[in-house]
């Protein structure tokens, strides 16, 4: 991702304009989980552009995607394939975004959980977003979902309520 944005001179050179935008596109990340985690898919839907795409790598986005969807009639089966499992928890981390007007790309790495009675299926995942503003609103308009690698860890589940 080019640009440095942690050095020292760009921070203190930001607006608060600038950092607001940041912490928007960090929401929109954060909700991005929840809404797949809580099975939500109206949120899930209205996290992205009209023409927004989904695609999902196994090893590196050199190799053919494994899927693509398109928002927003597609949208809905990324949530629909999450229901086979119990429960599901993103933990995003390391988000980094360089803005350019309305437009933003950015990277953002991810532990997803997959839990399925006693398995928990762990997937290191690095999103490579490219962001629109809408109306004022930060929305996907691409997202490149590349597992690196994946484990699978024997687990006791907490019952829910």
């Amino acid at each position: 991702m080019a640009g440095k944005a942690t050095e020292l001179g760009t921070v203190l050179a930001m607006t608060p304009a600038d950092l607001a935008d940041r912490e928007m596109l960090h929401q929109l990340i954060n909700d991005y989980a929840a809404a797949v985690d809580q099975r939500d898919r109206a949120q899930f839907r209205s996290l992205w552009v009209e023409d927004g795409v989904l695609v999902t790598f196994r090893s590196g986005s050199h190799r053919p995607p494994l899927g693509e969807r398109r928002a927003p009639n597609d949208l809905d089966a990324i949530v629909d394939y999450l229901e086979r499992y119990d429960r599901t928890l993103h933990v995003v981390s390391n988000h980094r975004v360089v803005i350019d007007g309305d437009l933003a790309t950015g990277e953002a790495n991810c532990e997803a959980h997959h839990l399925t009675e006693a398995n928990d299926h762990i997937m290191a995942i690095r999103y490579v977003d490219r962001y629109r503003r809408v109306a004022g609103s930060w929305l996907f308009a691409h997202r490149a979902v590349n597992v690196l690698w994946t484990s699978d860890v024997t687990v006791t589940q907490t019952p829910l309520g």
